[in-house]
């Protein structure tokens, strides 16, 4: 039975979010949705000094009222060398330094006009680094026709569409979406529950950018990390 999760494309999101990806056959990224200001779709945190401090990409006139896949980067030079050197700084002690910082580097000097594509970008990198094989689909360029059907609904269609059974959410969506709801449009709904609570590298946590955990662990030790949940 095939298993698919629609998710906002996030900048280098915690391990969490790719405990999804590679929980499901199919990954969509749900850019065709409003922007989120304050979120994580063009922001992360990372650990400096035992603090925890954004890291986060400059965008042009940012609002609620657009949607992801609208809302353009504002492509500073000077705005994007200060946000490599500042990762570059943190982390060149770190073990991984030399594997993961090309990496990083190839995602922020990209071609690309949006936060979407930037995003996107980020986590496929990542991904790929992972060896995650998961499909990936992007709702703005495949379902353009279920835009007018309201979140739960239009989740539902979108399976339908690729023709998978189950879908997977984040723990957070449990307040916004009801398993029976999606059982009566034949889609088993299931959340996954994250079973790592701290990486226990200088101070780092769960919900930081996966970035910091890359940079002191092996793509052996992530994958390993990257099985340890639960679906509810």
């Amino acid at each position: 039975m095939k298993k698919i999760a629609i998710m906002q494309p996030y900048f280098l999101p915690y391990i969490g979010y790719f405990q999804i990806v590679a929980a499901v056959d199919i990954f969509v990224f749900y850019d065709d949705v409003n922007f989120i200001k304050g979120g994580w779709i063009n922001r992360n945190k990372i650990i400096i000094n035992d603090k925890p401090h954004f890291i986060t990409v400059p965008l042009q006139n940012a609002s609620s009222n657009k949607l992801i896949t609208d809302t353009l980067v504002k492509k500073n030079q000077k705005q994007f060398l200060s946000l490599e050197k500042k990762i570059e700084q943190r982390y060149k002690k770190a073990p991984y330094f030399t594997s993961v910082f090309p990496l990083i580097l190839k995602v922020l000097r990209g071609d690309y006009k949006t936060i979407s594509e930037l995003s996107i970008s980020s986590i496929k990198t990542i991904a790929g680094y992972l060896c995650i094989t998961t499909e990936f689909v992007i709702s703005s360029e495949r379902f353009g026709d279920t835009k007018d059907y309201y979140r739960g609904e239009r989740l539902s269609k979108i399976c339908h569409q690729l023709s998978a059974r189950t879908y997977i959410n984040a723990m957070g969506g449990q307040h916004l979406y009801d398993k029976k709801e999606f059982a009566e449009r034949g889609i088993q709904l299931q959340f996954l529950k994250p079973e790592i609570t701290k990486y226990d590298i200088h101070s780092g946590h769960i919900n930081m950018s996966i970035l910091h955990l890359l940079m002191y662990k092996s793509v052996s030790e992530v994958k390993e990390l990257l099985g340890l949940y639960q679906l509810i």
